[in-house]
């Protein structure tokens, strides 16, 4: 299964990761030598090509009418009519993608987007051939221009024209949107229905408002000379219903999207070649194309906006979760694990050193005469002197130990899967790097330093947490009443 599709082209660039998987599940890699027929007029297409080496000849009557390169696709146009009318052939040896055709059809029926980007490839392909087909077909074929298709009258406003006249003006005209033209920004935008809802949710008067300051930027606009499926995927990918069609500089007027839609729908079936084509069918094919373009371009554009719509609002209330979670278990000040979330930290490596019967040690920590460190430069230096401790021990312990705020001045170290002897030589490090540590105070004399009396203890199988914890603290008494500033084992360590 190739892992090395080309996502970043045309249309496959808006597919979203399930339907990449769906594309990678079915693709294969083609191979045909040089002068092979790739597909044949009258064949049951079965792919889609993506060349990826080499060059294809797309034959019409023996006339080459076109030449395919490296990421070029072909032949979207058989697929849609399930029938090949050109002959393609290898110029040279060629690699392709080969992407399956029930592939292909869920793709349009799922992605929007993904077919009218393949339509508008289509029409393309259409122009080309336009000038080979039989008169018949030509008419048909030039409603893929979008000069050609029916317009709406375009009316424009200044931008310095209050919301109110604009209100007048679209009931005057029957019209849902107009341009508004910036000649100061020298710009153009548009102001719709949408939009005025807004101004009117802003609660200031209508005709105290230029409609400058409500206009969509920049005006999305499409030349007349442009096929409709370009169209189409134009507003696709800008997420409008309407595009102002211009000439030379000159807005000519609007195409609204379900016009679009048509055009494209009539290109598909002049593309059939059917010689004796009946015009009622024709029709009725017409129309179905249509109803399952206008259906599906809605039902899937609903469903990927109210997916961009619930992935927005499970990422906002994952991050919310996670703001909570770190809240209920964390210290504002420090960081730290707090005593709550110690405990169950506890529990779980507990429960661990039991299974693998590794060692598993706790250290009570208590900054001596912390107390006159407040009393002395105040409480906002004590939060300093408590920030920077945490920061010490941190950077002198192991990534799998666990420290935490256990209260006040008070912190609980959790040693895991380490012997006896070097968790004391750890403790004498950490005493030593606090007894070195300088706090600056903004305004004071000179930086603040503390010392740490630390007491330690070995949990055992048999005794609860609660008992190690004891012993720990019984140790962490010795320390301050020796002296302070200095490491006291638990009679168990000694």
């Amino acid at each position: 299964m190739p892992n090395a599709f080309p996502f970043s082209l045309s249309p496959f660039d808006c597919l979203d990761p399930d339907e990449r998987r769906q594309v990678r599940g079915s693709v294969d890699i083609a191979y045909f030598p040089q002068q092979a027929v790739i597909l044949e007029p009258g064949a049951t297409p079965s792919h889609l090509f993506v060349i990826v080496k080499g060059y294809v000849q797309q034959m019409d009557e023996g006339e080459v009418v076109a030449t395919l390169g490296p990421d070029d696709c072909f032949d979207g146009r058989s697929l849609v009519a399930v029938r090949v009318s050109s002959r393609f052939v290898a110029a040279q040896e060629v690699v392709a993608y080969q992407l399956a055709r029930q592939t292909v059809i869920e793709l349009i029926a799922s992605n929007a987007t993904f077919g009218a980007l393949l339509f508008a490839d289509l029409g393309h392909k259409l122009s080309v051939l336009a000038e080979r087909q039989q008169p018949r077909e030509l008419p048909s074929l030039s409603l893929s221009r979008v000069g050609e298709a029916f317009l709406r009258p375009v009316h424009s406003v200044e931008a310095a024209t209050d919301i109110l006249s604009v209100v007048r003006l679209m009931r005057e005209q029957r019209t849902s949107s107009v341009v508004v033209l910036d000649a100061v920004g020298g710009r153009k935008g548009i102001f719709s229905r949408t939009l005025l809802q807004q101004a009117i949710l802003d609660g200031r008067p209508l005709q105290t408002m230029p409609v400058g300051d409500w206009a969509r930027y920049p005006l999305i606009e499409i030349r007349s000379t442009e096929l409709l499926g370009d169209a189409m995927a134009t507003m696709l990918r800008h997420r409008i219903h309407r595009l102002v069609v211009e000439e030379g500089g000159q807005m000519l007027g609007v195409l609204v999207y379900s016009l679009v839609a048509f055009g494209v729908a009539s290109g598909v079936v002049a593309a059939r070649d059917e010689p004796d084509y009946p015009t009622v069918v024709a029709a009725a094919y017409v129309g179905m194309v249509v109803v399952v373009l206008l259906s599906s371009t809605f039902l899937t554009t609903r469903v990927q906006s109210t997916r961009e719509h619930l992935r927005r609002q499970k990422a906002e209330l994952a991050q919310a979760l996670e703001q909570i979670r770190q809240l209920a278990t964390h210290d504002d000040l420090t960081g730290l694990l707090n005593r709550r979330a110690m405990l169950d930290r506890m529990q779980l490596e507990q429960r661990r050193s039991l299974r693998s019967g590794s060692p598993l040690l706790i250290a009570q920590l208590d900054i001596d005469h912390f107390k006159a460190v407040n009393d002395t430069h105040g409480h906002a230096a004590g939060d300093l002197v408590l920030q920077s401790f945490a920061d010490t021990v941190r950077r002198n312990v192991r990534d799998t130990d666990v420290l935490a705020r256990w209260g006040g001045e008070e912190f609980v170290l959790l040693l895991c899967d380490t012997p006896a002897a070097d968790a004391v030589a750890l403790m004498e490090r950490l005493r030593q790097a606090v007894q070195a540590m300088q706090v600056p105070v903004p305004q004071g004399d000179g930086p603040i330093t503390v010392t740490v009396s630390i007491g330690l203890a070995r949990h055992t199988p048999a005794d609860p947490l609660a008992g190690t914890l004891e012993r720990a603290d019984q140790a962490l008494y010795a320390a301050k009443a020796g002296g302070r500033n200095r490491v006291v084992p638990a009679p168990c360590l000694r």
